[in-house]
């Protein structure tokens, strides 16, 4: 708890300060975590041995068959969630019509190397082909840290430093995206107006800090109360609602695809059409393995709530549609400007205008 509010203490300084500080404090973090966390990964494969195998790349290697690997994508869904993280800074990013889908399409590229070579050197380096080592790893709180003392000892305090700066540096990025969409919403009017403004001397989002700011303190420690941490705790809870949602999110977002190229002449029938109804598919099993009835409380919560959610946004929508299509037109209209990089700077830059257009 003390080091959750000091860490958040910190991003919302962080934040408040400038974008640019927050970027460079997650960069310098995560590249530090990625080499250690490499070179952990390196020294336990080449100690597994004999327990190297290509076999725990199938389904047969899950205990539980195509249920299991169900549930793990769930967690690996959950494991990726913001790799989409640069577009909601596209008002801040030069050239972000072009920046942006390489920063997306670099970080899923990278991370998803990332992720797969780590959890082969956890899964042969713990040794989960023996059920004994399994039934311990299911029991362990922190197997990254009993992979790091089991293999290199001298490393255990570092990768602990490192796990406790990867939980922050995660924080720190999903604050910063979250509190620009509600920047964002806020300045065009789609939530409450002062949610839109900027600080006078960093010109940073300070309003909306402040209220995201205030929502994570009461839902986490409300939650955290009610169910405890770690995965099957609030973590677990809050992590299965995102990802039902985003997995909803970016299947709608397969269909969207479909429908804007379906009736374009510049349409690719692999490209547009195919592939993005095989994302449709692959996202419906974990979807329907998280969302299924018959699940454990308060997992059993999770549909109602994500559906509960959806309810909401649709009667917000047609309420806009109703009373304020412009608002609901200027969402996301920097970013389909034809060249937004040319006659528009960084946020920074430009509320800082803005600040001393209205001074003046």
């Amino acid at each position: 708890m003390d080091f959750s509010l000091l860490a958040l203490a910190v991003v919302v300084g962080l934040s408040i300060r400038s974008i640019k500080a927050s970027v460079r404090v997650d960069l310098t973090l995560l590249i530090v975590e990625v080499l250690v966390f490499v070179l952990l990964g390196v020294i336990a494969i080449a100690k597994a041995g004999s327990n190297n195998t290509l076999t725990v790349f199938t389904p047969s290697a899950s205990p539980t068959g195509l249920s299991g690997v169900g549930l793990g994508v769930v967690f690996g869904i959950l494991s990726f969630i913001g790799f989409d993280a640069a577009a909601t800074l596209g008002e801040e990013t030069r050239n972000p019509r072009r920046n942006v889908p390489l920063a997306v399409g670099g970080a899923l590229i990278l991370v998803g190397i990332f992720y797969v070579f780590i959890m082969y050197a956890l899964t042969v380096g713990y040794g989960l082909t023996n059920p004994t080592n399994f039934q311990a790893f299911l029991k362990d709180p922190n197997p990254i840290v009993t992979l790091a003392h089991n293999n290199t000892p001298w490393l255990q305090q570092i990768i602990d430093l490192c796990a406790l700066a990867g939980l922050f540096s995660c924080l720190l990025a999903i604050f910063n995206t979250t509190i620009r969409i509600i920047f964002s919403m806020g300045r065009d009017q789609v939530l409450p107006g002062w949610l839109g403004k900027v600080h006078s001397r960093w010109f940073s989002p300070y309003t909306a800090i402040i209220a995201m700011t205030i929502f994570t303190i009461v839902l986490g420690i409300s939650i955290g109360l009610w169910l405890g941490p770690g995965a099957t705790g609030a973590y677990g809870f809050t992590g299965a609602i995102g990802t039902v949602a985003i997995v909803i999110v970016y299947m709608m977002c397969n269909i969207a695809l479909i429908r804007y190229f379906f009736g374009l002449p510049e349409r690719n029938w692999l490209l547009h059409i195919v592939i993005p109804i095989l994302g449709i598919a692959a996202l419906a099993y974990p979807l329907w393995a998280v969302a299924q009835p018959g699940q454990v409380f308060p997992y059993n919560l999770v549909p109602y709530i994500v559906i509960a959610w959806i309810v909401l946004g649709i009667i917000t929508f047609v309420y806009f549609r109703i009373k304020a299509p412009e608002k609901l037109a200027a969402l996301g209209s920097f970013l389909a400007e034809d060249n937004p990089s040319e006659d528009r700077l960084m946020l920074e830059d430009a509320t800082h205008s803005a600040h001393h257009a209205e001074t003046e």
